[in-house]
């Protein structure tokens, strides 16, 4: 889809003609839309079908359509034509039809996110999705860099007068945005892969995200910059039931789930009232014909939760009265996600024990848990023709996080499981979780952000590590976590049939 204003003339008419011979010439599928006054839900629609978007124009037509086809997950070309764009001239945009066919050459071969080409301009925007504001005041002692500079500069001339995704209630208050502008591109690049082949990733999002100031241990406050960041490397399943979800008080919470819905991600475990949680839970998710229930509960909260929001904690009389819907509602597997049990232990405790066994009693086969910031123990139980009986993983450990004592809160654990229907019976089988173990870099450690990445990744290149103590580190870590023994597979020398 080529998107181009209606008012462009002169010299910046010329070059578009150029460009569009250009593209014609070569035999390139494309349409050609010069915008007027068209809606953001008719530029959404125009979009749809596009493989790739093309915006020539200046910063209003550029933000206009990236705030209209954003959700779309679409890659972006940017061709900075207009004389009011001197923010799009900053970056290595393609100028004449020439040099847009060759990017669109290293798309079709390129396996690197298709944000990739147009990645510094692509991840300043992404600081305002979903904020309603007018001007920027940009503060350069917040994480100025070399990177990290031209942005900076290119900002101070830059006001996005398009990207008004939330009308009813603004997610930034006031007239004004201090940004603080990180890349978190490392955080999910070595996992990325993994997470987009998965019908469904879901990850612990164990913090509120706002606006600025940004808080810290033990009052989280984080970046909206964080959450896009997981959506776009493939996770697309939010679990929000932690004890950091109250951190910033309700208000705090709803303008996270506010968030959350401006990006277009699911999410489970916190709502804005009992009531919508009553007409969402469980969430059940159906996929290639198969249906997968997921229910989401903590042992409690930080902070007091002031107003009408709910977080799911570990009542039983709740959840249990969840598993009976999901199974009313023809689940073939469901999935309980706790946030529980005792921070830096490698074993469950009683209440941890007395729980999974009563999930798993009620209907659960799939137990994955959080909160403890080292991995623990995982139980799989696998039938005799070794299908999934039920496994309970009481603790991943940390994905991302700023923690290295005791050793093991670097150290994480990524599972992942396959289901399989029969075409012809109908019986879905559910394999043994397979288990790969992360290792979480601080800044300068590996690259200049926090970088994960498979620890069988790191042992086979210590030559990538830039501090090799840091690498001995991870290597004495894993090594002491195969000791424990903490991965434990047993199979059922009978089968009971279920009824």
């Amino acid at each position: 889809m080529f998107y181009c204003p209606k008012s462009c003339n002169g010299k910046y008419r010329e070059d578009m003609a150029e460009i569009v011979k250009t593209v014609e010439e070569a035999g390139l599928d494309f349409n050609y839309y010069e915008l007027t006054d068209e809606s953001l839900e008719a530029i959404t629609a125009l979009s749809t079908d596009a493989d790739i978007i093309v915006v020539a124009g200046g910063d209003g037509t550029v933000n206009r359509v990236f705030n209209a086809t954003y959700r779309l997950d679409k890659p972006y070309i940017i061709l900075p034509f207009g004389s009011g764009n001197d923010f799009a001239k900053t970056f290595d945009c393609p100028k004449t039809g020439k040099e847009l066919l060759r990017t669109i050459e290293g798309m079709k071969t390129s396996t690197t996110d298709l944000w990739e080409l147009n990645e510094k301009y692509v991840f300043v925007q992404s600081i305002f999705v979903g904020l309603s504001i007018k001007t920027i005041e940009i503060k350069e002692e917040l994480g100025c860099n070399g990177y990290l500079k031209p942005i900076i500069e290119a900002l101070k001339v830059y006001v996005p007068e398009y990207m008004r995704v939330c009308t009813e209630n603004a997610i930034v208050e006031g007239n004004y945005l201090i940004a603080a502008l990180q890349n978190v591109r490392t955080t999910c690049k070595y996992i990325a892969e993994n997470l987009r082949r998965a019908d469904i990733a879901a990850a612990n999002m164990e913090f509120p995200v706002g606006d600025y100031p940004y808080g810290f241990y033990p009052n989280f406050n984080s970046p909206a910059t964080i959450a896009l960041e997981a959506k776009r490397s493939g996770i697309n399943l939010f679990l929000t039931a932690n004890n950091h979800m109250a951190d910033q008080g309700g208000k705090g919470l709803e303008k996270t789930l506010q968030i959350y819905d401006t990006l277009g991600v699911r999410y489970i475990g916190s709502y804005r009232s009992a009531e919508e949680r009553e007409s969402r839970e469980p969430l059940i998710i159906r996929r290639k014909g198969i249906k997968i229930a997921f229910i989401n509960f903590c042992y409690g909260l930080n902070c007091a939760l002031d107003g009408k929001c709910v977080v799911n904690r570990m009542d039983s009389t709740l959840i249990c009265r969840y598993i009976e819907r999901a199974k009313e509602g023809g689940a073939d597997l469901i999935v309980a996600l706790p946030h529980w049990g005792e921070e830096y232990k490698s074993l469950p405790n009683k209440q941890q024990r007395r729980w999974a066994e009563m999930l798993f009693k009620r209907g659960v086969r799939l137990i994955v848990g959080t909160h403890p910031h080292v991995p623990q123990l995982a139980e799989i139980e696998l039938k005799s023709n070794g299908e999934l009986k039920q496994a309970a993983i009481y603790s991943l450990g940390n994905y991302i996080s700023n923690q290295s004592t005791p050793n093991q809160t670097q150290l994480g654990l990524m599972a992942e499981i396959a289901l399989c229907r029969n075409r012809l019976t109908g019986k879905v089988t559910v394999t043994a979780p397979q288990i790969t173990p992360l290792w979480c870099f601080k800044a300068g450690e590996y690259e200049n952000n926090y970088t994960v990445l498979p620890i069988s990744r790191v042992l086979a290149h210590p030559e990538r590590v830039a501090i090799p103590k840091e690498y001995e580190r991870a290597k004495a870590t894993y090594q002491a976590f195969k000791r424990e023994n903490l991965i434990k597979v047993s199979r059922c020398e009978e089968e009971t049939i279920d009824k």
